[in-house]
């Protein structure tokens, strides 16, 4: 590098420089004597007759950059070094009353050193405003690291300049790494339709879309959709390359998942528009539900609401608010009118395509003819054996597999008084008699788990606050595995069976007392004949 001289003069630099709104400066390594340009001072925020020297120089530097700065003027002093000078940095920030703002500072320079390269002698150089340039790169950064896709931006050869935070989360390198290994990160199936797309666009400048999978951090792949525009320089080629991808594992997930359910006609899916009744699209078992062929779908002859009785436009009329509102409603029932005029009982669940753009949607249909028409005959049953269970004169109940009971019959609460409230679960034993509750307990805990029936007495309270005697018989209900799925018992009054019981067994016992007094007159008349005739065998 050749030597520093002096005939380029310092005034003849400022001259050449003011124009542009730069400042210089000249360092002097072997006096320590630092000269600023007007510009310079005056983006420092001092006035131009003011003393300047390289401590002064570094406290009017933020806090945060006067290490950094200061081993970047330490790098271009040494020999060792090229000798060049290039940082950003920040001037100190306002102090309380003052006008003038932290700016963002591009300072470069050069050392001159001696003749045989052992000692730098000068430091000259250049300061330029770039608050403006840096702020929006800082906006981009801002932006850039926290929207929910991932960004790189590559120079026109296609070298990634620049990644986001979000990339370098999802791939956990630094962008050093990920500049060097980026084709790494590519799913091997993928690499091939992705590198050529990518040369194709460098080539010819176009913008693509194109979905790959990318391998995250903890070595899944995931897919993505990335977006690539470019940003033309004045020469009216791509300066550089913008690439923005959104992870749509998900997504195509659903998307594989709904084109399987489709295909699979497990159940109906409708596409439609609630700005046009016609029904736009729908596969197989929807076309069978309502029986319509595919031809009349074609001709537009579905139409979902002739298709809807009167007394269920109020609940379409609801899940298309809900729609409106959330962009998906929550399952409800109606009835479809089949194209042979019977009714067709159907369950409902949809959202819309494309939230808050169109009106346009998906819905699933499920034929629930058969579960309700099974559902009405179990309400029958349900309403039978019920009839039947209020119109006996026991008391009934039906009890869960562990004996948490759920159910009485009216007898129970005719006689007991109480509410379903009370009785619940375990309330039952509110109404049974202190001295026998615990023995009841012990029992009933220890026959739930077993599958057979059991039977047991006790005495239960009236609403009179009397008890009775009663019989319980309890049977277990099973299912095809033997497992238990309820309990059904019965409480039958044996009150005036256990007092008849209880007369009967007084009588015998009365009896066998006048049997044995009986007996013992018998045996003494007995004594007194065989004494007699001994008295007259005698004589």
């Amino acid at each position: 590098m050749p030597a520093f001289t002096d005939t380029i003069s310092y005034d003849h630099l400022q001259t050449a420089v003011a124009a542009a709104g730069i400042g210089t400066w000249d360092l002097n390594v072997t006096t320590g004597e630092l000269v600023w340009s007007e510009r310079c001072k005056e983006l420092f925020g001092l006035p131009a007759d003011a003393h300047i020297d390289y401590p002064r120089f570094l406290e009017r530097l933020h806090p945060d950059d006067r290490a950094a700065t200061e081993a970047a003027v330490q790098q271009a002093l040494s020999p060792a070094g090229v000798g060049l000078f290039d940082i950003e940095y920040r001037t100190a920030p306002p102090t309380a009353g003052a006008a003038q703002p932290t700016r963002w500072i591009r300072a470069t320079g050069r050392a001159f050193f001696d003749a045989d390269h052992t000692q730098a002698l000068r430091l000259i150089g250049t300061v330029a405003d770039v608050t403006t340039a840096k702020t929006a790169a800082l906006r981009f950064q801002l932006l850039a690291d926290n929207v929910p896709v991932t960004i790189v931006v590559a120079d026109a050869a296609g070298q990634i300049q620049y990644a986001n935070q979000q990339l370098l989360d999802y791939t956990g390198l630094t962008q050093q790494e990920l500049a060097q290994h980026w084709a790494t990160l590519i799913h091997p199936d993928d690499l091939s339709a992705a590198a050529g797309t990518w040369a194709r666009a460098l080539q010819t400048g176009e913008p693509y879309e194109l979905e790959y999978r990318l391998r995250r951090a903890d070595g899944e792949y995931r897919w993505m959709l990335s977006i690539t525009r470019p940003s033309l320089g004045p020469d009216g080629r791509p300066s550089l390359w913008v690439s923005s991808s959104l992870d749509i594992h998900e997504r195509r997930a659903t998307t594989h998942n709904l084109a399987q359910l489709l295909a699979s006609n497990l159940i109906g899916i409708i596409f439609w528009d609630l700005d046009n009744p016609l029904v736009m699209d729908a596969n197989d078992q929807y076309l069978s539900i309502i029986g319509y062929s595919r031809e009349e779908l074609r001709a537009g002859l579905i139409n979902w609401q002739t298709m809807t009785p009167p007394e269920f436009a109020a609940l379409d009329e609801q899940a298309t608010a809900e729609l409106d509102r959330t962009g998906t409603h929550r399952p409800y029932e109606k009835e479809y009118v089949h194209k042979d005029g019977r009714r067709v009982a159907v369950l409902l669940g949809g959202s819309f395509t494309e939230p808050g753009t169109t009106r346009k949607g998906i819905s699933f249909c499920l034929d629930i003819t058969a579960q309700k028409e099974a559902q009405r005959l179990a309400d029958v049953r349900e309403r039978e054996f019920s009839a039947m269970a209020n119109s006996i004169s026991q008391l009934a109940w039906m009890a869960e597999p562990d004996g948490h009971i759920f159910w009485y019959n009216a007898r129970w609460y005719e006689y007991t008084g109480t509410t379903l409230e009370e009785m619940v679960g375990w309330g039952w034993s509110k109404v049974h008699h202190p001295d026998h509750i615990e023995r009841v307990l012990t029992a009933v805990k220890e026959w739930w788990s077993v599958p057979e029936p059991f039977e047991l007495t006790f005495p239960l309270r009236g609403r009179d606050g009397q008890y009775r005697w009663f019989l319980t018989r309890a049977v277990p209900i099973l299912d095809e595995h033997g497992a238990i799925l309820r309990w059904f018992g019965t409480n039958t009054d044996v009150t005036q069976m256990r007092q008849l019981q209880d007369q009967l067994e007084r009588s015998y016992q009365d009896l066998e007392l006048k049997v044995t007094f009986r007996t013992l007159q018998l045996e003494q008349q007995v004594q007194e004949l065989q004494a007699q005739l001994a008295a007259l065998k005698a004589k």
